[in-house]
């Protein structure tokens, strides 16, 4: 499995059309053959920082996510409104627990 881990910033005033955006590539990517999980979630803390963790099979899975058509519509949106990564909560990586194969 390959983990894409991060949260972002909204500009002010945007969370709404934000979240009304998303949906298309949210519910795009999980159905993907390669994508495992697709979750967005709100932080407690700022309802103005929105963390994305996506799981998918391989990272060519990731990077075919970012070919599609839905994933293509979305980013001009996620760049427009948003001020960008949170600074130091971008993650891409393989887990460590639970291992490849599952608990034994």
């Amino acid at each position: 499995m390959f983990y894409v881990i991060n949260a972002v910033k909204l500009k002010k005033g945007v969370r709404q059309e934000f979240l009304e955006l998303l949906k298309s590539n949210a519910l795009g990517a999980s159905n993907e053959p390669g994508c495992i999980s697709f979750d967005v979630v709100q932080d407690n803390a700022d309802s103005e920082v929105i963390w994305f963790i996506e799981t998918y099979k391989t990272e060519q899975d990731f990077e075919a996510h970012q070919e599609t058509s839905h994933f293509k519509e979305w980013h001009p949106h996620f760049q427009r409104l948003t001020e960008g990564l949170v600074p130091n909560t971008a993650a891409l990586g393989y887990p460590i627990y639970p291992p490849e194969n599952g608990w034994s």
